[in-house]
């Protein structure tokens, strides 16, 4: 089976920021999140996803195909975006009257989904869209993308203005919308508790450069946290580890990217480690980050 989404050497300029070159493969059944800092290329990356925006090298393929003018209104049909905002045509229209016009786009549209996932988001069908916060605008450009059956979900920052019981009713509407179907879904975002609940693969994009694509669950498995009794400077050098420092009593705090190899090391030197503990996944993208501006300047 082709995969959802390939990108070969995309790349794309908007003034003075360049995005790329891009290479990343990502297949059905996962759940991709999309992290790193602001700027560093996420909703442009989306703009070339969905057409917005055309890249100047390179090439990206939807659905086993290229992405191209010609299949538009084909690769719309089949992805859903949400992104900042609903951008109504008269934000004097009701949310019913809007699921109305936006339904017709697309002819998988499904009312029973539509019906559930209005309800559990409490929608007010007669509310115009002009007087819907922030939060009630994300919920239902949320509704109306899962209601037309769509092989691949991109979000932007989904949970942005969302209250903590929205937010957990998406998670859970993303995990449904992928069990043990053949789609996709690209997630940007800030929040680390999305990334550990939702991603199957983690994307760090930074400076317009994906420095790296891992497997989330084997990320947190490298990369420990180790105490030991002896100086800093006597496990600074070991296989990876990314950082050491002392700490009260002489001893030392090291950050390691490969736990197995960096335990195996302080075992061949008779370290035994006093304290071993996972890295948080936000303290992990911060020294990916670092790793990176050393190998190639923080500037794009």
């Amino acid at each position: 089976m082709k995969p959802i989404i390939e990108v070969k050497g995309a790349a794309k300029r908007r003034r003075d920021f360049r995005l790329g070159p891009l290479d990343l493969t990502v297949e059905s059944g996962l759940i991709v999140a999309l992290v790193g800092p602001n700027g560093s290329g996420k909703s442009t990356f989306f703009h070339l996803l969905m057409g917005l925006l055309q890249p100047e090298e390179g090439s990206i393929e939807l659905f086993g195909a290229k992405a191209c003018p010609e299949r538009d209104v084909e690769i719309k049909s089949r992805t859903a975006y949400v992104g900042d905002s609903i951008s109504p045509i008269d934000e004097t229209m009701t949310v019913e009257a809007w699921k109305a016009f936006v339904s017709r786009w697309y002819p998988s549209w499904n009312e029973a989904t539509w019906r559930r996932l209005s309800d559990r988001l409490e929608l007010d069908p007669r509310k115009k869209l002009k007087e819907l916060s922030t939060g009630m605008a994300k919920r239902l450009a949320f509704a109306l993308a899962l209601s037309h059956d769509p092989e691949l979900l991109l979000l932007d920052e989904p949970s942005s203005g969302l209250d903590p019981f929205a937010w957990r009713i998406m998670m859970e509407e993303i995990h449904g919308f992928m069990d043990g179907r053949d789609r996709a879904v690209v997630v940007a975002t800030h929040i680390m508790e999305e990334v550990r609940r939702l991603a199957d693969l983690i994307v760090f994009l930074y400076n317009g450069r994906i420095v790296g694509v891992y497997e989330k669950d084997q990320l947190l498995d490298d990369w420990k946290t180790i105490w030991t009794s002896d100086p800093a400077d006597a496990v600074r050098q070991l296989p990876g580890v990314v950082a050491a420092e002392k700490v009260r009593g002489g001893g030392a705090r090291l950050v390691t990217s490969d736990a197995r190899r960096t335990e195996a090391a302080l075992r061949e030197r008779g370290i035994a480690p006093v304290e071993t503990r996972a890295v948080e996944l936000e303290d992990i993208l911060w020294h990916l980050m670092e790793q990176d501006k050393q190998r190639n300047g923080s500037v794009n």
